[in-house]
């Protein structure tokens, strides 16, 4: 995504959490299909802070356009995984600055 003049920006921390549905344990690559096809889409410079936490920055016109993304972040992470046989679990985004605001 690319910043307009109109959009504002937020720095976001997600919190990946994924399982199986067989209750196997998660592959690696599971989690790296995540970020290689779904966060670089969303934020090209997405940072891996470990721990399976990451941080995006979202540009957004409101905060309805925000919270629409978070659901379309989250929809498009589960998407993902189901291919893999996971789920997204306990998986959520806050804002960085404020763990309240946050979207699962």
């Amino acid at each position: 995504m690319t910043a307009a003049s109109s959009e504002q920006s937020i720095l976001l921390k997600l919190h990946l959490f994924l399982e199986r549905n067989n209750n196997a344990k998660v592959q690696d690559a599971a989690y790296e299909c995540v970020e290689n096809d779904v966060f670089t889409q969303f934020d090209e410079n997405y940072k891996n802070l470990g721990n399976r936490e990451y941080t995006l920055t979202a540009y957004y016109k409101d905060d309805d356009n925000l919270d629409e993304q978070m659901e379309e972040l989250l929809e498009s992470i589960e998407n993902k995984v189901e291919h893999r046989d996971c789920n997204i679990a306990t998986t959520y985004i806050c804002v960085a600055s404020d763990k309240s605001r946050r979207w699962e």
